[in-house]
């Protein structure tokens, strides 16, 4: 498993292009397509005027022999477990998933940075607790089996 996390500026690209490439398996505080998910997460990062990426952007990408061994409700729980890991599970996010049942299956995390108390979520360091939840997945997965 792969991880890959960017801190973006440009929200509403992100949205259409995941939208566009692929299907909404999952929101956290936020509903809709991607322009009511766009709005809703633009009125959240407008509480912090200081921070210039106020958006997350994240790949998670399953091994091609892998294919096929994850099914809907493991991404969302892998989505999910991944927001707790780098501390954005309270904000709001969306998921969806590309490439579905191919060798290059794999899920975008589009998330605000921006917290209740208006302060933003580090993105420092995030290599390193990205390879340690990819480590932490793949060990489960060969258990699952």
């Amino acid at each position: 498993m792969v991880a890959k996390l960017q801190s973006i500026p440009y929200l509403k690209n992100a949205l259409e292009y995941c939208e566009r490439g692929g299907e909404l398996l999952c929101t956290n505080k936020c509903i809709g397509n991607s322009s009511d998910i766009n709005a809703q997460m633009e009125k959240n990062n407008s509480m912090n005027d200081r921070c210039i990426n106020h958006t997350f952007h994240i790949k998670i990408r399953i091994a091609p022999e892998d294919k096929g061994k994850l099914n809907t409700q493991e991404w969302v729980d892998i989505s999910n477990d991944y927001a707790k890991k780098i501390g954005f599970q309270n904000n709001p996010f969306a998921v969806y998933i590309h490439e579905e049942n191919s060798d290059k299956e794999h899920i975008h995390i589009v998330g605000s940075r921006i917290q209740s108390n208006n302060l933003a979520v580090e993105d420092g360091y995030t290599h390193y607790k990205n390879m340690d939840f990819c480590r932490e997945i793949e060990k489960n997965m060969i258990y699952a089996v």
